[in-house]
């Protein structure tokens, strides 16, 4: 019979009210399609890395047995508002938006991904995944 990989990890933990230890199961991170998070994205040339938002693309499957997460980044700096693949978005600030550059579709390992930022509605979802259509040629 094939033993099962454990997929929680273990971590020494202190218990509050008694002078010894035990152990506690860490759950993993859950990636879901149409989430928000920070993420650290190299540059055009490679050696340039910036943290900025993304919006995970790649479907629930993969996100969960892989180790990477397709993804779309963000920009607060948009000079082609005209362009078919840029979708505004709200990342945090209610009013303050930024625009998602389907057409920069990437991949980040989990390693890279940071702090949830929040979830998209289905019509945002909707629209980043008919730009992204557009972006490669299925529309």
């Amino acid at each position: 019979m094939k033993k099962e990989k454990h997929q929680y990890q273990l971590r020494k933990v202190p218990y509050p009210k008694m002078k010894r230890e035990v152990w506690e199961e860490k759950s993993p991170r859950v990636f879901l399609r149409g989430q928000m998070y920070w993420a650290s994205i190299e540059g055009k040339n490679g050696n340039l890395t910036k943290r900025r938002p993304v919006v995970i693309l790649s479907n629930d499957k993969c996100n969960d047995h892989g180790n990477d997460l397709t993804v779309i980044p963000m920009t607060s700096h948009d000079k082609k508002e005209w362009m078919p693949t840029h979708v505004k978005l709200m990342v945090n600030t209610p009013g303050e938006l930024s625009t998602a550059k389907c057409e920069y579709l990437t991949t980040v390992p989990k390693e890279k991904v940071g702090n949830y930022i929040r979830t998209l509605n289905p019509r945002e979802l909707e629209r980043v995944t008919y730009a992204s259509m557009i972006q490669i040629g299925i529309i």
